[in-house]
């Protein structure tokens, strides 16, 4: 008898993985997976997955925590869930699930990691001493973390992945570039373009590394221009973000 495969998510956010991998993790249950889940808790997004029927793990992690002991009770605590759970594969989502997760699913000898960067964040756009100094130790760690001999590392843009190669981070035969998290087009369907002025929208969460300054600047000009449109923000706040407007 076949060994059912075991596939292991590790996120740092619940709303976010329920929001943009939920699908993607049941298509991977759907195609014959054991799928297990990880992130920190979240009273509404764990009653989804439980109600969905795939194993949950709680995990301690801030995501733009830095307190050493905090740190070293997140690795201690992805180092428990991956010896518990012996998966044959570990995804991981975003900066510090990624670097964890994969130096732990390296020792503990896990046959395939699979890393997703859908983003650098502002660790790469903000230019102050104290983010150049920390970045300089993220791209340290990203370098030891993802030398797993059976691993790829999947980004959402180009200039993401050249960051990487340009930094030596990666070789660019270990990754691959995809067209963002996809939209599921049975929920979200093309219409007709209503009549009216149109209507140019930013969806994003709001905060200022995703170019929320920029939008407004943008509809202030082209309004004094006598250009004729609504411009709307749509997204919710990040309170644990410390960019969040």
């Amino acid at each position: 008898m076949t060994q059912q495969p075991r596939l292991l998510y590790i996120g740092n956010h619940a709303g976010h993985f329920v929001s943009h991998r939920l699908p993607i993790v049941l298509r991977a249950r759907a195609a014959g997976y054991a799928v297990q889940v990880a992130f920190p808790p979240a009273p509404a997004e764990v009653e989804r997955i439980h109600g969905e029927g795939l194993p949950y793990h709680p995990i301690p992690l801030s995501r733009q925590g830095k307190n050493p002991l905090a740190e070293l009770a997140t690795l201690r605590a992805i180092n428990t869930l991956i010896t518990h759970t012996q998966p044959h594969i570990v995804h991981n989502f975003t900066i510090k699930p990624v670097i964890y997760g994969s130096t732990l699913a390296r020792l503990r000898r896990v046959p395939a990691v699979v890393n997703s960067i859908t983003g650098l964040g502002a660790l790469f756009v903000n230019h102050d001493p104290r983010t150049r100094a920390l970045r300089g130790v993220v791209k340290w760690a990203y370098r030891a973390a993802l030398h797993h001999p059976n691993s790829r590392l999947i980004f959402q843009n180009p200039d993401d992945q050249a960051v990487f190669n340009d930094s030596g981070i990666l070789p660019s035969e270990r990754s691959l570039v995809i067209k963002g998290s996809g939209v599921d087009l049975t929920q979200f369907t093309p219409q007709p373009f209503p009549d009216g002025d149109p209507v140019i929208v930013m969806a994003s969460r709001m905060m200022w590394e995703k170019g929320v300054g920029e939008f407004v600047e943008a509809a202030r000009r082209l309004r004094a221009e006598g250009v004729r449109a609504r411009f709307l923000l749509v997204g919710d706040g990040d309170p644990g973000h410390r960019g969040m407007i």
